[in-house]
């Protein structure tokens, strides 16, 4: 991933998880991964991992909305 080769560590990580590695390992070293990134690589690096939604699903934008206020 550091490399530029997302689809090769998407595909690595696919195998760790299956070897024992918890998602939760995985999307903390993703998260270290992409920060360290500048913008345009962390988009493209986003880009390609959301090929798979569901696993990566915690990559999607959210969209912003106001917030509602109690009175």
């Amino acid at each position: 991933m550091e490399m530029g080769e997302v689809s090769i560590a998407h595909e690595w990580y696919r195998k760790a998880e299956e070897r024992g590695v918890t998602p939760d390992s995985i999307e903390s070293e993703l998260r270290s991964l992409l920060a360290r990134m500048t913008a345009e690589k962390r988009e493209e690096a986003i880009g390609e991992l959301l090929t798979d939604p569901v696993r990566y699903r915690w990559l999607q934008k959210k969209p912003v909305g106001k917030e509602r206020r109690r009175g």
